[in-house]
């Protein structure tokens, strides 16, 4: 997934397909994405002063799908049109979040084994990084 910025959207898709065709990293499925929303909450202190149990029940009654954690935080992953109830019900119950956004996460990843398409994806990750008008490109 990658975002831009830019003031010319025909200039910017042209280079990030540009990117993508030089450094054919792409592979056959991993194309498919589903729309989630994540849910970043903490509480003033560190994650373990929170409940995850309490946690998890506010936000499933409220409509999340799945409550992980990632370093010091909770992360809640709810459908679209969940997100605002679920992230107002964190706020009724006093859990102050990092706030919400919407995201893509992969149906099906791909493990990649050999090492030449291990560098292909670097140099893609490499080149689209360098490019001005890209925001946020794929995680590894």
């Amino acid at each position: 997934m990658v975002e831009t910025a830019t003031d010319n959207r025909n200039r910017t898709g042209a280079e990030v397909r540009r990117i993508f065709t030089q450094t054919t990293a792409t592979s056959p499925g991993a194309e498919a994405f589903r729309t989630c929303s994540i849910e970043k909450a903490r509480s003033p202190s560190p994650r373990s002063s929170i409940d995850e149990d309490r946690l998890l029940e506010i936000a499933l009654e409220d409509g999340a799908e799945e409550l992980t954690t990632e370093e010091d935080q909770y992360v809640i992953l709810t459908s679209h049109d969940q997100l605002y109830a679920v992230a107002e019900a964190l706020k009724k119950a006093g859990v102050t979040t990092d706030g919400q956004k919407f995201t893509f996460i992969p149906d099906t990843t791909v493990a990649v084994r050999d090492e030449a398409v291990a560098h292909q994806v670097l140099r893609l990750c490499d080149a689209l990084e360098e490019d001005d008008d890209v925001q946020t490109s794929i995680q590894i």
